[in-house]
């Protein structure tokens, strides 16, 4: 009978009958032929648009067409019509655009999300997020798309309480959030609950400068993620030291903050005063030994009892300057070993000092010649032994 009726009222169309079914059917615009397929919709949806093998070349309009008059009755062949006919939509928000209960447009707009059939545009984001929120499937489709998404034109709607609704989500992941960042600029600040949010958000959003300064984020951050309290305060130096008297640390955030070689060493002083010296540890001992940068003798002093005469050695070379010539004659006995040779400076001698494979002895003599302490050293090759010369000057 379709057959007939078309060759009848539109030979032109025939051919369209193999691959289009229905839309071939919508295009011919017979009324009697209309109806009579819409009384038994499902049936003809089964025989015809399924039943034929070939039918894969519905137009958008066919498949809108159809989804909108079997969503709410038959859900489950509408999303067979959709695995069939392979058609994609630039704007979502034209798929289930009439009469559609709200949960059955969920569902085919959650498959039409999973099954990749949407432009990756933030105006289809805002669409589906208008209606239903960041759910599972908007999340899968965001992170997979995103690179697209955020080259897209934003909408209105795209404002800062919506990028913080998808960086907050926990099924966004942190590269996403990286790529958002890249992309939206926020001019206000948005406010976030850090101890709500996973730690490698965080470091994206302190780097991004999402997350900004303020005395209130420094001790959120510190007290749920103290590995980008480093990153936090190394993106805002100046005005964290600026605060640092009403700031609190203790000592393994100052500890960390010593030891973060991107932080400049002007800064550590007023860091390391934070902690008093008289409280002086072996781990704070240890990190002024390992770092160069100006130490108030008293934390010197201190620290020189926590070491061992390695450790002793290093802080001796980074931290020479704050002694007098008489003081260092009494390190240098306490240090021991072949350093001991150098302490008598009541007259000139020479000594030898070894060679070390890491360079730690030069860099030693090198801050004594600085000091006065000795007059020369000279590195000393002849077939029995490799060492330097050392030339102690008489005080």
């Amino acid at each position: 009978m379709i057959l007939s009726m078309i060759k009848f009222y539109h030979p032109d169309l025939v051919d369209g009958l193999g691959n289009a079914h229905y839309t071939t059917i919508l295009n011919a615009d017979i009324n009697v032929l209309n109806n009579r397929i819409w009384d038994d919709f499902e049936d003809y949806i089964n025989h015809f648009v399924l039943g034929i093998d070939e039918n894969v070349s519905e137009d958008i309009n066919a498949v809108e067409d159809i989804i909108e008059r079997l969503a709410n009755t038959n859900i489950e062949l509408a999303i067979a019509v959709l695995d069939k006919e392979k058609v994609s939509w630039d704007k979502l928000d034209e798929c289930c655009e009439n009469n559609v209960e709200k949960e059955k447009k969920k569902e085919i707009w959650n498959y039409l999300l999973e099954n990749s059939r949407i432009s990756s545009t933030w105006k289809n984001f805002e669409s589906y997020y208008n209606e239903f929120g960041i759910t599972t499937e908007m999340s899968v489709w965001i992170n997979e798309n995103c690179s697209d998404i955020v080259k897209s034109e934003k909408t209105e709607k795209i404002d800062n309480d919506c990028i913080k609704s998808i960086i907050i989500n926990s099924e966004i992941t942190v590269q996403t959030v990286e790529q958002i960042a890249d992309n939206y600029k926020c001019d206000e600040e948005i406010e976030f609950d850090v101890s709500k949010l996973p730690e490698d958000k965080i470091y994206v959003l302190i780097r991004k400068h999402y997350i900004r300064y303020s005395l209130s984020n420094t001790e959120k951050i510190k007290s749920n993620a103290i590995d980008g309290f480093g990153i936090y305060c190394r993106e805002y130096i100046d005005q964290f030291i600026n605060d640092l008297p009403s700031v609190s640390l203790n000592e393994s955030e100052v500890v960390m903050l010593l030891n973060d070689t991107t932080i400049d060493k002007h800064f550590k002083p007023e860091i390391l005063k934070k902690i008093s010296a008289g409280i002086m540890t072996k781990k704070l001992a240890q990190t002024i030994a390992s770092n160069q940068f100006d130490v108030d003798k008293v934390y010197v002093e201190r620290a020189w009892k926590f070491l061992d005469n390695t450790e002793r050695h290093m802080l001796l070379v980074y931290h020479l300057q704050v002694y007098s010539v008489a003081e260092i004659s009494r390190l240098l006995m306490e240090l021991g070993g072949e350093w001991s040779k150098l302490s008598d400076n009541k007259s000139r001698h020479k000594e030898e000092i070894s060679i070390d494979v890491n360079g730690h002895n030069e860099r030693l003599l090198l801050q004594l010649q600085k000091k006065g302490f000795i007059t020369s050293y000279q590195e000393k090759n002849d077939r029995k032994k490799r060492c330097f010369e050392v030339w102690v000057k008489q005080q």
